[in-house]
């Protein structure tokens, strides 16, 4: 049966990512952060997007909003803004 549902995997030239993005929910803020500087934008906009449902301090608002700012791709800076008005809304 595995040998089957593998053939026709690799028949229909499926692919999968090599690597997954982290999840999310159970890092705490201190290690979203540190994914702000991901190389990978879709990482900095799932970090940047959790970051969003955080109680965050002054600092780390102040890391956002350089994200939102300055990054390269404009999804992360979208996700940034909309993570800076519901932490606001949070408060």
């Amino acid at each position: 049966m595995a040998v089957t549902v593998l053939s026709t995997l690799i028949e229909s030239e499926q692919t999968f990512p090599e690597t997954a993005p982290p999840v999310f929910d159970v890092l705490e803020p201190t290690e979203m952060l540190a994914y702000l500087e991901h190389p990978d934008a879709e990482a900095r906009r799932l970090a940047v997007e959790s970051l969003g449902n955080e109680e965050l301090e002054e600092e780390e608002m102040a890391q956002i909003l350089a994200v939102a700012e300055s990054d390269p791709a404009v999804t992360v800076r979208a996700q940034a803004w909309q993570s800076l008005t519901a932490g606001l809304e949070n408060d």
